[in-house]
Parts: C-alpha cells; structure tokens; sequence
C-alpha cells in the first residue's frame, strides 16, 4: 500500500470536505469509535476556553503557492464564523482560531511546523493539510499524541486504511476505478494512453483504473511517468502520440499537466482526455489550444465553483472579500473546513478524541448547503475513505470549468 520512498513534495491535492452546522440525515452507526488507551491526558479533557485551536498547512511561498489557497479558505471559513459568534457546540458556541503554516510544500518543513504547533501552540486539531507527502510525514507523530488530521486535502490509501486520525473522504485508487468506469460507457473498447507522475498517488489512481479496465474490455497500450524533478515530458508526449490510443488518461501534476496538454495539440494526435482530481482547471486554462479543441472529463463529487447555487454563491461571496482566487483549490479549502465545522458540532465530547471520533461517526447525507452534488453519500469511518459516488464532469470553456451535470452518480463499489 503505501511506499514511503515514492512520496514527492507535490504530492496532490484530492479534494475533501462537507458541511455546516446542520445535523439532519440518517447517522452513521458503524462502529468505529478509536481506541484511547495510548492516548496521552490531556487528549482526553475536554478543550478549556471558548476557543479551538486549529492549524493547517501548506505552500503559501515557493513554486506551488497557489496550491496555499485551500489553507487561506480554511482560516476565511472560520474568520467568518468567528464573527458571527462563533460554531456551536456540545459545550456551547466556540471561536476556532486557525493558525496557517508556510510548508512550501516541502514534508521536512511540514514535520517541524506541526511540531511546533503541538508542543509550542497547544492545537487542538488540524483541519485541511495540503499534500500527500506532508500528511504522512505527520501522521504517526499526530496519532501518537491523539491529534486528529481532520479533512486533510490528499487522497492516498495509506492515510485512508492505516491511520484512524486520520479524516480521509476519497482515495485515488477510488477516483481510478470511477474514470475507468465512465470511459467503458463513453468509449467502449477504448484504447488508453497514461502520463503518470512517478508517487503514490499516480500509481493508486492507475491500480484502480486498471482493475476496472480488465474486467471492462478498456485496454492500456502505453504508459509513461515522470519523476518530480524532471523539467520537461516532451518525448513522453511523443511515444503516447504514436500509441494510437483513443483516450488518454493524464494523472500528471500542476504544471506538467499543462505541459502534457500542450504536447497533444502539438501533435496530430486528439484522443479524448480524461483528468482524476488533481489536474484541474487552472492546469487546462494555461493550455488554451486544448482547453478550446479536446473533450476533457474530470471526476468530481462537489458543485462547480462558479454555479448558480446559494453555496456556491456564499463560497465566492468569501473567496472574493479575502482575495482569494475562485477555484478547485480554494473550494477544497473551504469545504473542508465546513466538514471541520460538522465534526466539531457533532463531537459528543470536544476534546482532542473526541474530535477524532466524530470525524468517523458523521451523518451519512451530507446536509444542505455544504457544495457537493446531490446525489453524494458519504459513510465516514476509522478505515477507509467516506465518500460512496463520483461524478465525472466535461470540460466548458465558457465557464472555465467543469461541468456537473453530465453523468448520474458513478459508484466507489
């Protein structure tokens, strides 16, 4: 499952989030309380004061900056409940102060900026870590001290299965199974050509796709990956051209996905495209002769960030007054600190465990307002990702997005 050495500093962003402080909906009854017994005291004491402690992490400086919007939308989340008096809980309204941490991207930083924040800043909580690589950098030293890693923003199934403090919606693996699911009824038969950055999540994305490609007559006729430190997949883009496949499948990263959509409208070579969630739109629009002339599919589960829906009009209301860009990212952010928001309303005991157990003990639907689509399920729980359906959204230029109305739900199962 998990390999520490393929772990990149740029490891993805997958997605995550849910809701607002709204508790209707069938509840979760799986049982997966955690075990407490190696939990220091003070995890266990419920949290003094009006105010939750709350740090995030990611690149607000260096190559992947934008990627620092997710944890800036946290921090305006709950900037805004703040002055609104505050989130309720089962030990009456709290303020949730979230203190931002610049990782660059960088896991080494990560590890000394949580650190810090655990034994200098006494948190009670992450919220929303940006990253793969960051996130299981820290996780045995969060699960030691019983300090949940709620609603982080990766995907990667060593997260998802080996740590119960860990709050995981959506694993790669999963999102690969859901294209390849879509692709055999879009393109049956279909002939498919994979960039893949070299890490975990590349290689769980492609694991799921291909177990569901064997059993869907979907044939991989190429492949290509690239590590982090390669500058260029030029002559990738050149072997995938000639495969004569008719679908391509590109689990690349940031800029390398911009590069690699460049490198098909450079050829004569104009498969249809399919995305899982770390390419995005902001890696579409910096090609524009492809964002233009390809059928591109992403999957997804939440709205798109420019529809014409009260959520999503709330989010760009706050997105817009912070300064803060209009996109994926951003939206992630600040989901995840809705789906924050839900667990510590839903906390039977707010304290560091407790936060913990509430994560994994959500309502099964998410409630209104929270930006998913409407058919998402979620079934939270120590082990495993919560997230039931997908949807795989196209490519519309005239909003500069995808869009979610295409296909009906795609299930995980």
């Amino acid at each position: 499952m998990f390999n520490a050495t393929r772990l990149t500093p740029i490891v993805g962003a997958v997605m995550l989030a849910l809701v607002a402080g709204c508790t209707t909906g069938p509840v979760n009854t799986a049982d997966t309380e955690i075990n407490a017994s190696v939990c220091p005291p003070e995890s266990l004491e419920p949290i003094a004061g009006d105010t939750i402690k709350v740090a995030t992490t990611g690149p607000l400086s260096g190559p992947y900056a934008i990627i620092g919007q997710s944890a800036l939308a946290i921090k305006a989340y709950f900037d805004m409940k703040n002055d609104e008096g505050g989130i309720q809980t089962v030990d009456g309204p709290k303020n949730v102060d979230v203190k931002v941490y610049d990782d660059q991207a960088v896991p080494s930083k990560t590890q000394s900026a949580i650190q810090e924040a655990v034994e200098r800043d006494h948190i009670d909580t992450t919220v929303g870590m940006f990253g793969g690589a960051a996130n299981m950098v820290v996780a045995p030293y969060l699960q030691k001290n019983c300090i949940a890693q709620a609603w982080h923003l990766t995907a990667l199934q060593g997260l998802a299965y080996d740590y119960p403090f860990a709050s995981t919606l959506s694993t790669y693996y999963d999102e690969g199974q859901v294209l390849a699911k879509f692709l055999a009824k879009q393109d049956p038969g279909a002939k498919v050509a994979v960039l893949m950055l070299n890490d975990d999540p590349g290689i769980e994305s492609l694991e799921g796709f291909k177990k569901q490609a064997e059993e869907l007559g979907i044939t991989v006729v190429a492949e290509e990956t690239y590590e982090a430190t390669d500058t260029s997949v030029k002559s990738r883009m050149t072997t995938l051209a000639a495969s004569g496949a008719t679908a391509f499948l590109n689990l690349s990263v940031a800029n390398v996905c911009t590069q690699a959509m460049n490198g098909v409208m450079q050829s004569s070579w104009r498969p249809t495209v399919y995305f899982n969630s770390v390419c995005n739109e902001v890696s579409l629009l910096a090609a524009p002769d492809a964002a233009k002339d390809l059928t591109v599919f992403r999957s997804q589960y939440l709205e798109n960030p420019h529809a014409d829906t009260p959520a999503m009009q709330t989010y760009r209301n706050l997105m817009t007054k912070n300064g803060l860009e209009i996109s994926t990212t951003s939206l992630l952010g600040y989901n995840a600190a809705m789906m924050a928001e839900e667990t510590f309303g839903n906390a039977k005991q707010l304290s560091r465990l407790g936060i913990a157990e509430s994560a994994n003990n959500l309502p099964v639907d998410p409630p209104a307002g929270i930006g998913y689509l409407p058919y998402v399920q979620l079934h939270t729980k120590a082990s495993g990702a919560a997230l039931d359906s997908y949807a795989v959204g196209q490519w519309d230029l005239s909003t500069s997005s995808f869009a979610n109305n295409l296909s009906e739900p795609i299930s995980v199962n």
